[in-house]
């Protein structure tokens, strides 16, 4: 009997459950959606030779045409192959030959039809499936791990032995000749690097082959670092560069994927085509810490499933100082203002003055300090008196580069109490209060677009002052009352702006 023989024996059967997919001579049969019946556009006659090509199957027609069906090494007792004439549906008979990697055996030598007998021996042979190995023929990490499985296929009978790196295991042979050989994790590689594995064949009578194959070993993510200049220049994220996000970058090994960990939330990155990554960490991910350490994980995953992290220590600062409390505002005998008094001694406060003129500058204020006694504060005694008239803006600020700032609203002779706003020009300084109780019978203006201008990310403003004042915020909503450090405020709404007014201050007009 011949190979083909033995190959083809029996009627193809169509099968009523199978997905059917016709061939064409010359093309490519793509296997997939088992089972499957493919419907070749030849008879059997027509067939001189079976090749296999890695896992694919080569078939050859006696005019020098080919059809390639690919993968079909890689299924078993899926698929048939029906032939022109032969492709009819015959219920009550017998199972057609169902052709996998264990069926198509005695053609993986090409043997043309009428070449063998049964009577003469059969050649020594031995194949790798290479594609198998690790399951897509890549060993990543956690494959590695569990140790190494290599298979393939022999004559019924024989003995096989495969090499791996240097050391030899005897593999188990079934009855068809299938083999597989098992190495520990500790004898497959490492690294990122293409192997070669080696199976030798002994058959009964004999006879001898030998197969090389090829894999490749990849446990590891080769490159993954993060760029260094994680909060800028002094290393803090305060609270103005978490509020416009936190950008970190890095390098990955290229087709990797990277995740960032920050706060119990997990954050992709995008990364190019060359391994350089990016990601904006928002604000809401960034916690409320005090000048502490906020640890940030980064993972990268590659393209064969292995992962690395580094993990890198970032310091943030989102506390505000205190907010400078004002008790006295000295004056000259000509008005001037020549200091003022603080409640508390901050480390690091500056003082600067601008007038409602229009056009005014905002000017700094040098100043010397002088502690009081019994822990009554500080004076910030002004080296040059300040016009009558101005406001002074009164900001602390900390390591990090967080403000908080006092404005401080008073009279003077072009100012009408009766009309008083405040400026908005006043470069980069965070006013948190607005203070009124140094101006007496004041009646303060405020617009959503003045609070926005000169607070901070969160557009929240207090204002102090006493019972003989009074505050017209047109189009604002009271939201309700608020207690903060035990003093009273009811709270406003005008558009994005939030107002907090001291219950001092009883005189409050929206309209």
């Amino acid at each position: 009997m011949s190979s083909m023989d033995m190959l083809w024996s029996g009627r193809s059967i169509l099968r009523s459950d199978a997905q059917d997919i016709k061939a064409e001579i010359g093309g490519e049969v793509r296997v997939s959606g088992m089972p499957l019946d493919i419907l070749l556009p030849f008879e059997r006659g027509d067939v001189a030779d079976l090749v296999r090509r890695g896992d694919d199957l080569i078939i050859v027609l006696k005019d020098g045409r080919q059809t390639t069906i690919n993968d079909f090494y890689l299924f078993n007792s899926e698929l048939v192959l029906a032939f022109e004439g032969e492709q009819t549906v015959a219920p009550g008979s017998s199972a057609p030959y169902v052709l996998g990697a264990g069926g198509l055996a005695l053609a993986a030598l090409g043997v043309a039809a009428g070449n063998a007998s049964d009577d003469e021996p059969e050649d020594a042979r031995v194949v790798i499936y290479e594609k198998r190995i690790g399951g897509d023929g890549v060993v990543n990490a956690s494959e590695r791990s569990s140790g190494l499985t290599v298979t393939g296929e022999t004559n019924p009978g024989a003995t096989v032995e495969v090499e791996l790196g240097g050391v030899r295991r005897l593999a188990n042979v079934d009855q068809n000749g299938n083999w597989s050989a098992e190495f520990r994790s500790n004898e497959v590689p490492s690294g990122d690097q293409r192997m070669q594995v080696k199976a030798f064949a002994l058959t009964k009578d004999n006879k001898e082959a030998q197969a090389v194959g090829e894999f490749e070993i990849d446990t590891l993510v080769s490159v993954l670092d993060t760029d260094q200049n994680i909060g800028g220049a002094d290393g803090i994220i305060n609270k103005s560069e978490a509020a416009e996000g936190v950008r970190l970058t890095g390098n990955v090994e290229p087709g990797s994927e990277v995740v960032i960990a920050i706060s119990g939330q997990n954050i992709n990155a995008t990364v190019d085509n060359s391994g350089n990554w990016w990601v904006e960490i928002p604000e809401s991910a960034i916690p409320m810490v005090n000048d502490g350490v906020v640890e940030v994980r980064v993972t990268g995953t590659d393209s064969s499933g292995n992962h690395r992290s580094v993990v890198e220590a970032i310091t943030v600062d989102l506390v505000s100082p205190p907010v400078p409390d004002i008790k006295t505002v000295l004056r000259t005998d000509e008005r001037s203002l020549e200091g003022v008094q603080l409640r508390d001694d901050l480390s690091d406060v500056s003082v600067d003055y601008i007038s409602l003129v229009e056009d005014a500058e905002f000017v700094g204020v040098d100043y010397d300090t002088i502690p009081l006694p019994n822990s009554a504060g500080v004076i910030l005694a002004f080296d040059a008196p300040v016009p009558d008239g101005s406001h002074l803006v009164v900001t602390a600020s900390d390591a990090a580069g967080n403000r908080s700032g006092t404005y401080v609203v008073l009279s003077g002779p072009e100012i009408d109490q009766a009309s008083t706003t405040v400026a908005s020009n006043i470069g980069e300084c965070e006013i948190n209060v607005i203070d009124l109780e140094f101006m007496e019978d004041a009646t303060l203006t405020l617009t959503e677009a003045q609070i926005v201008a000169i607070t901070g990310e969160e557009n929240t403003v207090k204002v102090l002052g006493n019972s003989d004042d009074s505050v017209r915020i047109t189009g604002a909503t009271r939201t309700g009352s608020v207690t903060e450090d035990g003093t009273g405020y009811s709270a406003y709404e005008l558009g994005q702006a939030t107002i907090l007014i001291e219950d001092e201050i009883t005189s409050v007009s929206t309209v």
